[in-house]
């Protein structure tokens, strides 16, 4: 016998007819996801996109600094070599005295220390001759063709020449009694100064000692010498 009061409840609108009751406290899924679960905004996919694209932008920025950081040093090396072939080795006055450039050099100057004479190009202090000094640029020689002949060619025909005016046969320098022994080198222009315009050679004496006067002159002599006496 069933019960007069056994009685079912009418399904909720919008429920099925016949489905369970949800369980209480159980969030409702909306309807047409078909039982899929919606994530977060910041989930680990998400996440994983963004720093995809972060790591795609820092590779270019990247990129982009090594590029402007060589366009940088190529521009340094050209203002650089612009600036060497800009510059010219002219010969200096014949009275100049103070820092010159070997290609300034020119034949009656006394240096004050015997220079490099192993084809460095390094500045040296040309003084008086009447001041003491350990080097004397006698006789110049003139290239006379504009083509680079090679280092040791350009060193050869320098000593050629430098040996027919200077040599110990050679009556061209004219020399005192007290005058001190000498040697003769060779000075001569480099792949590097020719570009800048050296056409020059010289013949060059030194001395052991400190020496005033001029050999080219004859008043050359041993600077020791000459305080003693004085």
């Amino acid at each position: 016998m069933s019960d007069p009061y056994d009685f079912t409840p009418p399904p909720l609108p919008g429920e099925a007819s016949g489905s369970a009751h949800q369980t209480a406290g159980a969030p409702a899924q909306p309807a047409g996801l078909g039982g899929a679960q919606l994530q977060p905004p910041g989930t680990s996919s998400e996440r994983g996109r963004v720093e995809a694209r972060r790591g795609s932008n820092g590779r270019w920025v990247f990129a982009v600094m090594v590029a402007a950081i060589a366009l940088i040093v190529v521009g340094i090396g050209w203002a650089s070599v612009l600036t060497f072939r800009s510059s010219a080795v002219t010969p200096a006055a014949t009275d100049a005295t103070g820092s010159l450039h070997t290609g300034q050099v020119v034949s009656g100057m006394c240096i004050k220390d015997a220079p490099d004479l192993s084809g460095g190009s390094d500045p040296v202090t040309v003084v008086r001759c009447d001041d003491p000094h350990h080097a004397e640029a006698l006789v110049s020689y003139a290239f006379t063709s504009n083509q680079w002949p090679g280092t040791k060619e350009a060193r050869a025909e320098v000593i050629a020449f430098c040996s027919q005016q200077v040599g110990s046969s050679s009556a061209a320098v004219p020399v005192s009694p007290s005058a001190p022994d000498y040697d003769w080198h060779v000075w001569s222009p480099t792949a590097a100064t020719w570009e800048l315009g050296d056409r020059t050679g010289l013949c060059v004496v030194t001395t052991a000692g400190p020496t005033i006067g001029s050999f080219g002159a004859g008043t050359a002599q041993d600077a020791a010498n000459a305080a003693v006496v004085g």
